[in-house]
């Protein structure tokens, strides 16, 4: 027979151990938790919101305590050259704006050999009545 209990299931209807977890829950400190993290079981409203907002605010700490670790996802941009050594940002940004800039000017300068002497013309008279406008007061 003390062989039979040693190899009992665990999950096994037969015991009757099912008293001593009701006796656990009953003298434990510890209200049950639902996965929401919310008391289970009949409770007042007002419990209930006290109980949400020490929810709210223990989830409100952990996303910040977890928003300040270093993942990287603040850190600053690592640039590097053909050979994969380290470029200062400040020259990488000076590169990157002096070559939009030259692209820009190149651009404009396509735009304006292939405009004819009246649309020259148009575009000069089109930025001088935008001029004489910004000088206007509204009535």
């Amino acid at each position: 027979r003390d062989r039979k209990a040693r190899h009992e299931r665990h999950d096994s209807s037969d015991s009757n151990n099912d008293d001593d977890d009701e006796e656990r829950d009953a003298n434990s400190k510890k209200p049950k938790k639902m996965s929401s993290g919310h008391k289970s079981g009949l409770q007042t409203s007002s419990d209930f919101a006290t109980a949400e907002r020490k929810f709210r605010k223990r989830q409100r700490k952990e996303l910040e305590r977890h928003n300040n670790e270093g993942d990287g996802t603040n850190a600053a941009t690592v640039y590097r050259d053909a050979s994969g050594r380290k470029r200062a940002v400040s020259d990488a940004v000076r590169d990157a704006r002096e070559l939009r800039r030259e692209e820009e000017e190149e651009e404009r300068r396509r735009r304006e050999l292939n405009m004819g002497a009246r649309q020259k013309r148009m575009e000069e008279d089109r930025a001088r009545e935008l001029e004489e406008a910004r000088g206007m007061t509204l009535a």
